[in-house]
């Protein structure tokens, strides 16, 4: 099954993807302000909540048994990625942020991803389940499950990608003003803020490519979107990487784009 038989409403995931996530992810906001970890968690716990149950509302509305076996078959079948594409998915995105710290070496930066992340040395199968849970399962179940294809059912692929990719970054904004986390660090930078806004529009493109030449694979997307985070989190890369890996991503993406006419043209 494609997808193509099925009555996307691609405006009501919008809709409900952000009302159901922002609600929680501000008052998660608030409640680091305000030092109240248990509402901080609870918050935090239902806005991925909010993003999977977001497809999950529209899937079901359907009443499609094929389509809704589709979206969880889609989720976790192995066998819809193509042997070829695992390095892709595992390793392509870490490679560029390896490149992206070479060339940063070369320009003065110092090596330090060659040190891992403390969290990750100490405990790494507790930090590889948070940071699968905290943002690839559910965002992938969210945009590759339902929001991806209904917006493509609308728009060219690549009108598609780069409204996916632009709503994607919207969601974080809540993010720079919570109290010791990453995006916050990041406004004492704004050249690191706005590349880290901006690389979500190539990745988007990029994980779009992956997911509809696996045969529309949400666990391909998920696990690229995993390797991504894994590599900004257990790498310690300094801005200047980052920004140069954000280059080289765009540059992959629109290279991808250019060859791939299938994936982002008109569906």
């Amino acid at each position: 099954m494609d997808g193509t038989a099925v009555n996307y409403r691609p405006f009501h995931f919008i809709v409900l993807y952000f009302l159901l996530t922002w609600i929680p992810l501000w008052t998660a906001v608030a409640a680091r302000r305000t030092e109240s970890p248990v509402l901080f968690g609870i918050s935090f716990i239902l806005a991925g909540s909010g993003a999977v149950g977001s497809a999950l509302i529209l899937v079901y509305a359907t009443g499609d048994r094929s389509f809704i076996t589709d979206f969880w078959d889609r989720a976790y079948n192995f066998r819809r990625i193509q042997p070829l594409w695992w390095p892709v998915i595992l390793f392509g995105i870490p490679v560029s942020a390896m490149a992206g710290m070479a060339f940063s070496i070369l320009t003065g930066g110092s090596s330090g991803w060659f040190a891992l992340d403390e969290n990750f040395l100490e405990r790494p199968l507790v930090f590889v389940f948070w940071l699968l849970i905290f943002g690839p399962l559910p965002e992938e179940l969210a945009w590759r499950g339902y929001g991806l294809d209904s917006l493509r059912s609308r728009f060219s692929g690549l009108v598609a990608g780069l409204v996916a990719g632009a709503l994607w970054s919207l969601w974080h904004v809540p993010l720079v003003f919570m109290a010791g986390s990453y995006q916050n660090e990041l406004l004492e930078d704004i050249a690191a803020l706005a590349s880290y806004f901006f690389a979500m529009l190539p990745e988007t493109l990029l994980i779009m490519w992956v997911y509809y030449n696996n045969k529309r694979s949400t666990l391909a997307a998920i696990l690229l979107h995993f390797s991504a985070n894994f590599a900004g989190e257990a790498l310690q890369l300094e801005q200047s990487a980052k920004i140069i890996q954000t280059l080289i991503l765009t540059a992959c993406a629109v290279t991808v784009v250019c060859v791939d006419r299938k994936t982002f043209g008109r569906a």
